[in-house]
């Protein structure tokens, strides 16, 4: 079993370049994995996407995922799990 912490910026700009849909995404992609512990919060704004056009941000462990979309974020959790 491995563990894996996914942090969503859940800040005005991040929420809408759609944050929203990447937690609910986040959380359906879990059934994927069923012997891992996912993890996933909406975390405060990072602050990160204010000088440039990055949003919305994901952090999955310790990697960055800039203009995430949901398959960024799924292969990236395939990756970091498999």
């Amino acid at each position: 079993m491995k563990n894996l912490n996914i942090d969503i910026c859940c800040g005005a700009r991040c929420t809408m370049m759609g944050a929203i849909d990447l937690l609910e995404k986040a959380e359906s992609f879990k059934s994927v994995f069923p012997n891992d512990n996912i993890i996933i919060q909406a975390v405060p704004c990072t602050q990160e996407c204010k000088s440039q056009n990055v949003a919305p941000i994901v952090t999955v462990g310790n990697e960055k995922l800039l203009k995430a979309t949901p398959q960024k974020l799924m292969e990236k959790m395939m990756e970091v799990l498999r």
